[in-house]
């Protein structure tokens, strides 16, 4: 009888221990401050590129202590965010204001807002918009290659180069080749910018960059400036080496006695 009486006992006295420890936590869960959010996305649905759109994000503090929101930052420049306010007093609410401008993209794009906050339990907290871009028919430029070796020139010759520049898109294309001293000819023609090029044709333009100053590492780049507005300026880069008719003699002399 008497040890029953002592199960009761340590029963009811686990049960007031339980009891306080969980007030306790309860308790000093109601003194943070607790982040709540009516939605963590929104999807803008189908939309034309070049539309900017808005939505306003909406969320309270549902703890017991101030929420501070430290910092807020987009996945990319093409989305900006406001905050209503960066102190929440308990039991108040605050907005989020995201714009997206959608010029320059394509198809399904999905940007994040990343928020930094003193709730313990939503620290690094992130929510998103997303939209499917619908392009219309546009010219579309694209070169064979973005990057071109002129392989060895000799001083004092001419560092010459040939590419290609394609229309992959729906409307005609229209560009341009800017440099600051080279010699340009496409069909046949010097300097016959802008040039015009069909959907899904090529051109083939040579430059005539002039000649070679000094022996050593050849950089340059050429500027391509055309209607397509996802692409209004592209750049050609070319590279090589410059050396002297002697260098080249020594190299080949070389290469007679070692050859492969």
């Amino acid at each position: 009888m008497v040890k029953h009486s002592l199960i009761k006992t340590w029963v009811f006295f686990l049960a007031i221990l339980t009891g306080a420890f969980s007030y306790a936590l309860s308790t000093g869960a109601e003194k943070n401050p607790k982040l709540s959010v009516s939605e963590k996305s929104w999807d803008f649905g189908e939309i034309k590129q070049g539309d900017v759109l808005t939505h306003i994000f909406k969320f309270k503090n549902e703890g017991g202590a101030p929420l501070e929101i430290f910092n807020v930052r987009a996945s990319c420049g093409c989305t900006a965010v406001i905050l209503s306010k960066k102190i929440i007093p308990p039991g108040e609410e605050g907005t989020l204001k995201v714009t997206f401008n959608s010029r320059g993209y394509s198809d399904k794009v999905r940007k994040y807002i990343f928020l930094d906050t003193n709730d313990p339990d939503r620290e690094k907290f992130q929510i998103f918009v997303e939209a499917d871009i619908e392009v219309p028919p546009r010219p579309r430029i694209a070169l064979e290659q973005y990057t071109a070796d002129v392989g060895l020139v000799i001083e004092k010759e001419k560092i010459r180069h040939a590419f290609k520049v394609k229309n992959i898109g729906e409307r005609e294309l229209s560009f341009s080749c800017l440099h600051r001293q080279a010699e340009f000819m496409v069909n046949g023609e010097k300097n016959s910018f802008p040039v015009k090029v069909s959907p899904g044709r090529d051109v083939e333009v040579f430059i005539d960059i002039g000649r070679a100053e000094k022996p050593g590492i050849f950089r340059d780049s050429i500027l391509i400036k055309s209607n397509d507005p996802m692409r209004p300026n592209i750049s050609l880069f070319l590279s090589g080496y410059v050396v002297t008719l002697e260098q080249l003699e020594d190299l080949c002399s070389r290469g007679k006695k070692h050859p492969l």
